[in-house]
């Protein structure tokens, strides 16, 4: 079977467990790695991100477990088969390349900026041992759009990318840096979107920065936002 036929009869199968009546799911070619979907009390549609196309047959039925109790607002974690999978390196082998394809509109595809590069505040971060050095981090400046926000991390992608509003001589390495720091501390906790983004464990790991007070009022003050 074809993964999108694949994917469309697991779906109908695990929604009738979940009292679906009419169920259909297929494959787009979203940017980023998500699921969206449209429901009501018997159907529902999905329309599910094609990173997943390759994905074995029962994690699929995991995912799909997953979904549909989301929809029915049972409390379930995010499956750990799918984190795993998703964590493969050859996951991201693959697929790593795509996403940034698919972001060339809105990244510069580069660590290097006019007036700095996130490298050296890769460099930095990792010489104060706040993080440890990953070789399949992706670094990138954006192209401009949406610039009041300092950062944007894929978990999955291993992709930090960064505000071009702060690829300037006025912003201090130490702002630059806190702002790569805070889109790592999303890899290092890992993927999992059933939790809250900037939760605990999360501030906690963000506290380990010297400066992070400092950091945030300099943002603020700058009318950016984290």
């Amino acid at each position: 079977m074809e993964a999108p036929e694949l994917l469309n009869e697991i779906f109908k199968r695990i929604g009738i467990e979940f009292g679906f009546d009419d169920v259909n799911a297929e494959y787009v070619a979203f940017k980023e790695l998500k699921i969206r979907w449209k429901s009501s009390s018997k159907w529902a549609s999905f329309e599910v991100s094609d990173y997943l196309a390759n994905m074995p047959e029962n994690l699929i039925e995991d995912l799909a477990e997953y979904v549909f109790s989301k929809i029915r607002n049972e409390d379930r974690k995010y499956p750990q088969s799918v984190s795993d999978w998703l964590a493969d390196p050859s996951f991201l082998r693959i697929y790593q390349p795509l996403y940034l394809k698919r972001s060339g509109k809105v990244l510069t595809q580069s660590p290097e900026g006019r007036y700095a590069d996130l490298r050296d505040s890769y460099e930095r971060l990792i010489a104060f041992e706040l993080v440890e050095k990953d070789d399949d981090i992706f670094f990138s400046w954006t192209k401009g759009e949406n610039v009041r926000k300092v950062g944007h991390c894929t978990v999955v992608m291993k992709v930090v990318s960064i505000s071009s509003e702060l690829d300037s001589e006025d912003v201090p390495k130490f702002v630059l840096d806190f702002c790569v720091y805070h889109e790592l501390c999303h890899i290092m906790i890992g993927y999992d979107p059933g939790s809250e983004k900037h939760d605990k464990e999360f501030d906690e790991l963000l506290k380990r920065y010297p400066k992070s007070k400092e950091a945030e009022d300099w943002i603020v003050n700058a009318g950016l936002y984290l």
